[in-house]
C-alpha cells in the first residue's frame, strides 16, 4: 500500500531530510577541515589543498542554508507563501 504525498509534504521532505542532512554533513566536514589545520599535520601544499576544500565546503553550506530557509518558508510555515500580502491587506 502506497500513500501519496502532497506537494507540501514533498517540499517538507526536501527541506528536512534532503537539505538538512546536506547542511549537517557540510558543517561536520567544515569542522573536520578546521581540525586538519593542526601544525603537526600541515605542509605548504597541504595548506593550499585544505584551504580550497574548506572554501568549497563553506560555499556549499551557505547555498544549502539559504535553500533550506527558502524552502522552509513556503513549506513548513503556513502563514507565508504566495498571496500572503494580498490576504493581509484585505
Amino acid at each position: 500500500m502506497t500513500v501519496p504525498l502532497t506537494d507540501k509534504e514533498v517540499w517538507l521532505v526536501i527541506h528536512g531530510m534532503g537539505l538538512g542532512a546536506t547542511f549537517l554533513l557540510a558543517y561536520a566536514g567544515g569542522l573536520a577541515g578546521l581540525w586538519s589545520f593542526r601544525p603537526e599535520w600541515v605542509t605548504v601544499a597541504g595548506i593550499q589543498e585544505r584551504t580550497r576544500r574548506l572554501s568549497a565546503r563553506t560555499w556549499v553550506m551557505a547555498i544549502v542554508a539559504w535553500l533550506t530557509v527558502i524552502s522552509g518558508t513556503y513549506s513548513s510555515t503556513p502563514g507565508f507563501g504566495p498571496g500572503t500580502l494580498s490576504r493581509m491587506s484585505s
